[in-house]
């Protein structure tokens, strides 16, 4: 049966083609063996004018230009391959904050439990391969959702609870706060004491006592974590672990908490832990999303490409609740 579609005309060699394979392997699509077929020799007795050949081609030419038809190909087919494998292959970290807290009841409210549904909607579209929560019960009660939906255990890290213990007094009407919640225009008025993020913690309030300890426990935790993942951290990259399998095809979701992601994400991402504090925020349920990035081949570094992302929310017909938020939030 004769097709329908459209016949396209016959394009000049190396011209339509050749850019359309390269559009290819730049995007990331699939090209078609059409798409590639100008790296293949092209035999025909008659020229794009629509006139007889009758000019012949020498051997030589013949030769010189098979071969550079053919070296063409196995760089194109090589560079497509290398396109592919970094496309498919990336680890991702998910840095969860849990649903709308009931503090009191150590739980999630009646609107957390409609946030979590939502959001575990989401993730089963992320795919997550491996499942993290801290071991306090809005955490726990958030992930149930996200178990439930995708059939995944759910593992237990200690060191992912909030941050508690450490206050500051600030100004009325809002009194004694979290450490991690000191308001942006007095954190703006600090000499910056150095480059690292670490250098912060030298100064009031975050140098009071067993804060610093308790960051650098954090930072400790988190780089066993990767570790166990194929992720050796060194300085401010990740060195991969070729012998580890599928190390880098990783979706690693971690249910946690608003205090404690900003200070894992300042870690990750070596920045001053005063300016994440007054200048992030994480919704309750939202995700925020770590790519590490290996632009170098075997050397990966931790790099966010998406903040606080409540989108699951939206399509669900929920209001964020600015949960932490003290002033201007509408």
């Amino acid at each position: 049966m004769q097709s329908l579609a459209p016949t396209l005309p016959v394009q000049p060699f190396g011209v339509s083609r050749r850019f359309r394979a390269a559009a290819c392997v730049c995007t990331g699509a699939s090209p078609t063996k059409d798409a590639f077929s100008c790296f293949w020799p092209q035999h025909t007795d008659t020229p794009h004018d629509g006139q007889p050949n009758h000019r012949k081609k020498s051997g030589k030419a013949l030769s010189v230009s098979a071969c550079m038809l053919s070296l063409n190909r196995r760089r194109v087919c090589g560079l497509y391959r290398a396109v592919q494998r970094r496309r498919i292959a990336k680890m991702l970290l998910y840095i969860i904050r849990h649903a709308d807290p009931d503090y009191a009841a150590g739980t999630i409210t009646e609107y957390g439990h409609q946030e979590a549904a939502a959001l575990s909607r989401a993730m089963s579209r992320l795919a997550p391969t491996h499942l993290y929560s801290s071991p306090l019960g809005r955490a726990k009660d958030t992930a149930s959702y996200t178990v439930e939906t995708t059939g995944l255990p759910l593992h237990i890290e200690e060191w992912t609870q909030e941050i508690s213990g450490f206050s500051v007094e600030q100004e009325d009407p809002y009194g004694t706060t979290a450490i991690w919640d000191l308001h942006g225009a007095h954190v703006r008025t600090m000499e910056p004491p150095g480059p690292r993020s670490r250098d912060w913690l030298a100064l009031p309030p975050y140098n009071t006592d067993g804060f610093p300890e308790l960051v650098e426990m954090i930072a400790e935790h988190s780089d066993e974590f990767f570790a166990r993942h194929g992720y050796t951290r060194d300085g401010g990259t990740y060195h991969i672990d070729d012998g580890q399998l599928g190390a880098r095809a990783q979706r690693l979701a971690v249910f946690c908490h608003g205090g404690f992601g900003l200070t894992w994400l300042a870690h990750l991402l070596e920045l001053p832990f005063p300016l994440v504090y007054s200048g992030f925020y994480l919704w309750p349920s939202s995700v925020t999303t770590v790519l590490f990035d290996e632009r170098t081949e075997g050397v990966a570094t931790p790099r966010c490409i998406g903040l606080g992302d409540v989108s699951h929310l939206h399509h669900a017909g929920l209001r964020p609740r600015p949960r932490g938020i003290k002033a201007n939030h509408e």
